[in-house]
This record gives structure tokens, sequence and C-alpha cells, in this order.
């Protein structure tokens, strides 16, 4: 650690060879930022141009120059705008507006990637935007990763259909999802939550590897999901989308926008999904898919002040599943029935305000809170289960210069009300948590090359005490397309004993509880390097990154001992190493490729032995192909998924005749879109090459025999799915 703070201090002995730096924002007519507008600064006295900068998704731009130059004269442009020449104060962030460009001969357009890194960034952050969004088969948060290389996704069992992620190797309870920064998938809603977000409601996602912010709170430890959903000043004024697959799945989404005045707006969202089939391709008798009912909806509005702006809202989710064998869906049917089902009820209620200060656009207040309920229940054969949580969350952000805008920072209070309440096998545990914590981040930007975020938080759990967790991000960037990054810091969680895995739940073992109750914590080191050139004259980027993570407290759920599922508690558990290279271009026009490698290495504690961790690939690839034909409307995509082996819990039975590693498979998947005016229509289809796990369920024809596992699951269930969808846009023309 003193070599670290060394290396800081000398950097800060370096004579700063760069001026102040010049930052603001390019908006258009609306006031929505423009991402990809080029800045072109001008040397003095006719002697050409200096250099160049492009601006992020959001059209922020932050940069120095060369020299000591306070003001610049730049010649700015994006695709379809007007480009313009316009002077910028170094230290004073600005607003610029560009006019949009109407050309009667040609537009000049720029191709970017749909799914990419910002270099601007101190912490590594991928942007999924709209257009990558829209490569996914519908419907919720889980499918809109299945053509992304950082976050992996997978079945926790053969019967209840629910969908988990891994980050890092690493379940995604580690990870923590973020709703607009508002704390969203966590705690009971961390087993199924992933279907509680529908695709269509999302306008982004922002993905980060490792601790994170301070300012975001200290449940990241293995990285941040934040979901950006459609707002009301931006969205459609109509949209619908409706979905339909052959096995008989069928999904509507309704979006409504409406802008009252240049102040007020509001956005109502509504969507729905409907499954009734009762479909055994395998032959073992218990469903591939549940039936399965959701219904949700959510109203937001969006006030723009002169020096606040503000944003409230309500969300609600009803979702239902409802399995297992034909015994327990057809009495009658010869043989022992094993149901299984859940019932969710989930209601959310947000509000968000920030203060400007007039004439000091670096000085900001903002305020957010929220409530939510969650209630489920339901059952594994004879064994039922509930769970109810109730939260409030709070967080209030000051931010402020040191000087100049070279040296800014962030402090601020949060507060978490946490009340659980979980019952399984007859063990009852419940909690109520009270998180009080303070936070500070400063970030220093001494040249154009050095960039540090320095900071922490602490928590006092009433629980378990004080937490304190230092973050540290570093950023250099020696030219203007490239970036090296490293991080650190350590982060902690609350874990539930059943909700954290539902998916382990599916089994007639005898299940044994640690009830000593006591946080997961971690530390989390990493870093790589990120280039972003121009190949065969467009956009390309290339990144490479490895991240380790140490647990230094799990609560895990044993399976190595046959007919025994024991959650135990272990302290210096386990821990985490990944490592992935990533490449993206566009080798000809209009052909996005994207390709990707990862090698992960997971091991935690199971009784008294350290074990890699079970159903955790240790390699996986992944191929992408993306191409438009712009002039007939029409976009091709297609993606392969090389999945590696596993490790699998031994059974120690050889008459179940149960490997002890699973397959190299492949997963194919594509889709076609066609636009047709105000419609879009597309049909695609996933496992294309009908991959499916042989005998995914451990003594299916015995459900409750000690013997009998859902859980041992790697690969699909169900073969080749076939699906077809139209988007519709009322109001829109397009070409």
């Amino acid at each position: 650690m003193h070599k670290f703070f060394g290396i800081l201090f000398a950097v800060f002995l370096i004579p700063n060879a760069y001026g102040q730096v010049f930052e603001g924002r390019f908006v258009d007519s609306a006031g929505i930022g423009l991402p990809t507008v080029r800045i072109v600064w001008l040397m003095p006295e006719n002697r050409g141009i200096g250099g160049g900068f492009y601006t992020d998704s959001i059209g922020r731009y932050d940069f120095s120059v060369p020299n000591k130059a306070t003001r610049l004269e730049v010649i700015a442009g994006g695709p379809a705008y007007v480009s313009d020449t316009l002077f910028l104060e170094a230290g004073v962030p600005q607003i610029h507006r560009l006019k949009r460009e109407h050309l009667d001969a040609f537009n000049l357009e720029e191709q970017r990637l749909r799914s990419s890194m910002s270099l601007v960034n101190t912490v590594p952050t991928e942007h999924i935007g709209a257009g990558e969004l829209r490569r996914a088969a519908c419907c919720n948060l889980s499918e809109s990763f299945e053509t992304n290389a950082t976050v992996d996704v997978g079945f926790t069992d053969a019967v209840t259909g629910a969908k988990t992620i891994q980050m890092l190797g690493l379940d995604g309870r580690y990870v923590s999802i973020t709703t607009e920064l508002l704390p969203s998938l966590r705690g009971l809603a961390t087993g199924l939550g992933l279907d509680f977000v529908p695709g269509p409601w999302m306008e982004s996602i922002q993905i980060s590897k490792g601790v994170g912010s301070a300012v975001n709170g200290f449940e990241s430890m293995s990285g941040q999901i934040n979901l950006e959903l459609q707002k009301p000043e931006t969205a459609p004024n109509w949209y619908v989308n409706v979905y339909g697959n052959h096995m008989g799945r069928l999904e509507a989404s309704v979006h409504k926008a409406i802008r009252i005045n240049p102040r007020w707006s509001n956005l109502t969202m509504a969507t729905g999904s409907y499954f009734d089939e009762a479909i055994d391709a395998n032959n073992d008798s218990f469903l591939d898919m549940p039936k399965k009912r959701s219904v949700g909806i959510l109203h937001r509005w969006k006030y723009n002040g002169k020096n606040m702006e503000s944003q409230f809202g309500v969300r609600f989710f009803g979702h239902r599943i409802e399995g297992g064998n034909f015994q327990a869906l057809s009495p009658g049917i010869p043989g022992a029935a094993f149901p299984v089902g859940m019932r969710t009820y989930r209601g959310e209620a947000f509000a968000k305000t920030g203060f400007f200060f007039k004439n000091k656009p670096y000085k900001s207040l903002g305020l957010m809170t929220s409530f939510t309920f969650h209630n489920q229940s339901g059952g594994f054969g004879i064994n039922s289960y509930t769970g109810k949580e109730n939260t409030l969350y709070f967080n209030g952000i000051y931010q402020s210069i040191i000087g100049d805008t070279r040296y800014t920072w962030k402090a601020g209070a949060s507060f978490l009300w946490d009340e659980v309440q979980e019952n399984f096998v007859g063990f009852n545990p419940q909690r109520s948590e009270l998180v009080p914590g303070g936070f500070g981040e400063i970030t220093l930007k001494p040249n154009g090359i050095w960039e540090f975020v320095l900071g922490g938080r602490v928590d006092y759990h009433n629980l378990f005490g004080w937490y304190p967790q230092p973050r540290a991000h570093l950023k250099a960037s020696p030219r203007e397309n490239l970036a090296f990054r490293l991080s650190g810091g350590r982060a902690f969680r609350t874990p539930n004993y059943f909700a954290d895995r539902l998916g382990v739940l599916t089994t007639s073992r005898l299940i044994t509880i640690d009830p000593n109750l006591k946080p997961e914590e971690s530390w989390s080191a990493g870093g790589g390097i990120q280039w972003s050139p121009r190949l065969f004259g467009r956009e390309a980027q290339f990144s490479a990154d490895i991240f380790r993570t140490w647990i230094d407290r799990q609560m895990v759920a044993n399976r190595e001992t046959p007919g025994h599922l024991s959650i135990e508690i272990h302290e210096q558990a386990a821990w985490s190493q990944a490592i992935q290279l990533n490449a993206a271009m566009f080798p000809v026009e209009r052909l996005e490729l994207r390709l990707s490698y990862k090698w992960q290495e997971v091991y935690s504690t199971f009784g008294n032995q350290s074990l890699r961790m079970p159903l955790v690939p240790e390699q996986r690839g992944l191929a992408s192909l993306g191409y438009e034909i712009k002039s007939w409307g029409l976009f091709f995509d297609f993606t392969t998924q090389l999945i590696g082996p596993s490790r699998l819990p031994e059974l120690n039975d050889p008459e179940l005749n149960r490997p002890l590693r699973s397959d190299w498979y492949v997963l194919f998947l594509g889709q076609i879109r066609k636009e047709l005016g105000i419609f879009e229509v597309y049909i695609g289809g996933e496992n294309l090459g009908n991959f499916t796990q042989d005998n995914p369920i451990v003594q299916p024809n015995d459900p409750y025999n000690s013997n009998f596992d859902a859980g041992f699951i790697w690969a699909p269930v169900f073969g080749r799915m076939i699906y077809v969808g139209v988007h519709i846009e009322p109001g829109k023309k397009r070409k």
C-alpha cells in the first residue's frame, strides 16, 4: 500500500504539461445530450488543427490541451447536426446547442458500436444502448444480456424457469443492480427479480466491474448494473411491443408519454406476459418450463425547473409460476406429486430531486429516496416457502469543486431500513436492518493524462457494527484513444438464506441451516487496458482486463454430501479471478463484429474443503455479428456463445451414473428486423442448434428420494425456440 501512495505522490510532482480542463455538454434543441459530437480545437495564428475529442453517450466532453490555454476556439459537429464554431473557457462548464442538419442530397452518418465502453469514465463502464437491447429476443432483463460477454446468463434449476446472472464468475447476488442509481433487484428479489424488469421499459444499461463508486452504496462486491428506464421527456408518444414464440409464450407492452408543457411530462408503461403450455420435451415427467403469468405497470413524472429538476413515480409487478411434474398438475396420474410454484407481488415508490446553483454549474445537491414492498410465497414439493420484505432507502449527495474543475468532490449520507422475513422447512429467520452511512469522494485531474477517484464510505449496521469501505480508481490516458485503469476497494452485503438460492431448494435432500447470520464481506481489485482506434476507417474497440475478488465471509449451499444440503457460513471462504479479452469493429461498412473470450477461476469453501464453485464455466467465448441494409430498413443479428466445462457436485452413487464435469457446448441465436413505416417486425430464434442437457434432474421418477435434485443444471433444458414480434411507434416516420 505504501508503494501505491508513493506513486500517487510522485504523480503530483510531475510538471503539469497540460493546461486547465475544458468541460461541458452538447445538447439538441430539446435539451437531450448528443453523443459522438466531434470537437476539434484550432491552433492560434492559423496554424491548423491542434487535436480532437468525442463527447460521451450523454453528450459530455472533458479534456485538456498541451499548452496553458485558458480559451479555445473549436469547431463542433455531429452526425445529422450543423457544425458550429465556438469558444470554450477553461474551468467553466458550458452547455452548447447544435441545430439538426437538413440535407436534400445526402446525410453523412457515423457508425457507432451498439455496445461500447467509454474512454471518458475513470471507472470502466460498458454502455448497452437501445440498438443493442433491440437484439434481445424480448422481454425481460435476463434476456438483455444474451449478446453480452461481461454478464453471463444461466438457469437456476430445471423446473422453475428462473434465470440467474454471473459477473466475474460470481453469482448475481454479488452484483449491485440499481434502477437509475436507486437500489432495485436486491434482497428477496435476487432469486426471480430478473423477470421483473421488462425489456421494452429500458432505455440503456451501464455495467461496471469491481466495487464501483462509494456514492452508490455498499453492496457492489463484484460489479454494478444500472438500468436507465424510458424517460417521460424523450420516450415516444405511443409505443407498443407484441411478442410470441412457437411454444405459446405471449408478451405485450404499451407505453404512453405526455409532454404537458416545457416543464412537466409523464410516462405510463404497462406490460403483461402469459404462458400456459405443459411441455416436457425430455420425457422426465417434469415441465421443462413452468406456466407463467405476470403483469406490471409503471407511472412516472418529470419536472424541469429553472434551478432544479425532479422525478417521481410508482411501480407494481405481479408474477406467478406454476410447474413441477405432471402428477402435481393433473391429480390422478400415478406417481408422487412434486409441485413447484411461486407468487410474487412487488410495489415501489420513488422520488429524485436535483438542485443546481445559479452561475455555479459545478455545484449541485441531489436527493433520492424509495420505498419497496416485496411479498412472495410458494413451495417446492411438500416444503412451502414465504418471504416478505419492506425497504426504505435514502441517499443525499452534494458536489462541488476545489479551486477549479480539475478537482471535484462529492459527499453525502445514506440510510437503509430493511425488514426481512423468510420461512422454509420450519426455519423462520427474521431481521430488521438499520444502516446509516456517510461517504466522500474526490476526483483529481492534475493534467490531461492522470485521473484519480479516491474515497470511501463508513456504514453502521445495527446488527453487525461498523463497516469502513475504502475505494480507489485510477485512469491514465497517455493518448486520446488509449486508457489504462486500476481499481480496488471493499464491500459487504447481508445474505438471505433462501431467496439467494431458490434453485438449490428444488430437492428432497435433508436440509440443515447455520442459524448464526453474518454479513458477506469482500475485497476486490483489478484493472485493464482499453484502446479505441479507427480501424478500416471506422470506430473500433479493444480491451483486456483482470479482476480478483476475495470473499472474507460467505454463505454457501453445500451439496457435496449425497442426500444432504447444508446452508453454511464460512470465514476466509472464497475467491474468484476473471480475465476477459474483447474486440469490436466494423470490418466492412455496416457489419459490426464483436469477439470476446473469458477465463475464470472461482473457489469456495464447502464443509472443511476448498473446491471449485460448481456450475461456473471455466471458459466462455462469444462472437456476434450485426449487419444492416439501411436503405431497405433491414437488420440482421447472429450470436454464437461457446460455454466451457464446469465442476458438478459428486453424488457418490454409481447407480446414478452422473458426470463430475459438464461438457463444452455451443449456443446459436439470431434475429432479423424489418422497418415498415411506424412498424418494425422481427423474427428470430434461440438455441438454434437445439442443444439440451441430458437428464437435467436427478431421480425425476422418485421426487422424494434423498437424491432427487433439479439444481444440477449447466445447459438449456428446452431446445430450439422461434419467436416473432412487432414494435409499433405511431407518429414516427422511418426511412
